[in-house]
């Protein structure tokens, strides 16, 4: 049997056939030990093996490993995948009085594992973003809401979850591909602006949907440049600021209250988007 870790074999010596869970559990232990976790495995063993395998019936383990980190993008990834999914399948059922049975119950255990996913993800990536609204409404009963309600909430927590990825990715950037990255950010806030008054215009002239959906996306590209910020030091307290007003931006759409967005786009986010450039040239 051969046991591959991160594509490096593993030497190992056993004095009797051994379980396969007694052997990852092995490799976890001796993993931790330089604050390691495994991420993921596959085996290939002999044909017709029959279960538990052992050492005898397996000829290859292949196994990944990584630090908390690593961990923690894994998991980031596993939720976004699961909230796709969920979306997806709430999405063809166009009233959930309709589910019953089998069907409601997987749409209440998948609810609520993302209400805990994303509680615990919340606290392990030390994020402030706003999710206050989108887990209650995943707390409440699911017939006593709209499809629509749902769906904007797993949306809403998606958008977060993908934030989040982008924050992990970026701890592993060397300090040139930061900076270089931050430089863009930084060398685009006009760009941002003018985009911002478009949309602003588009708000306040009933191209309400345009408007959102353009904002949306407007909204994206800016948590992900202030991620770029938070990683590299830029400026917190500032950054931090501008964070607080995308929340807020991000519970208006929620509660689609288009006049608070229309507030918070047309003074508060121009005025601390123009300030974060101003400290650029300093």
């Amino acid at each position: 049997m051969q046991i591959f870790v991160n594509s490096q074999p593993l030497d190992y010596e056993l004095d009797k056939p051994v379980t396969l869970s007694e052997i990852i559990e092995n490799v976890q232990e001796w993993a931790q030990k330089s604050n390691m976790f495994i991420l993921d495995y596959s085996v290939v063993s002999r044909e017709n093996a029959p279960a538990p395998l052992t050492s005898n019936e397996i000829d290859k383990i292949d196994i990944a490993i990584g630090n908390s980190d690593d961990v923690i993008q894994k998991n980031i990834i596993a939720l976004n995948e699961y909230i796709d999914k969920m979306g997806a399948f709430l999405a063809s059922n166009p009233f959930l009085e309709k589910l019953s049975g089998e069907n409601y119950r997987l749409v209440k255990e998948g609810l609520d594992y993302i209400k805990e996913a994303l509680s615990q993800l919340r606290e392990k990536v030390q994020s402030d973003v706003s999710l206050e609204k989108a887990i209650d409404v995943l707390e409440k009963e699911p017939n006593d809401l709209e499809i629509g309600e749902i769906i904007a909430a797993l949306a809403s927590a998606r958008n977060h979850t993908m934030l989040w990825k982008k924050q992990y990715e970026y701890i592993r950037l060397t300090e040139n591909e930061l900076d270089e990255k931050k430089s863009e950010f930084l060398d685009k806030i006009p760009e941002f602006i003018s985009q911002l008054d478009n949309i602003a215009q588009d708000l306040t002239t009933g191209e309400t949907s345009k408007a959102v959906t353009e904002l949306e996306k407007w909204m994206v590209h800016i948590s992900e440049g202030l991620n770029i910020l938070t990683v590299t030091g830029f400026h917190l307290e500032k950054v931090g600021s501008m964070m607080k007003l995308l929340n807020n931006l991000t519970d208006a759409l929620f509660d689609n209250d288009l006049v608070t967005a229309a507030d918070i786009v047309d003074f508060d986010i121009r005025e601390e988007l123009e300030q974060i450039a101003e400290l650029a040239q300093n």
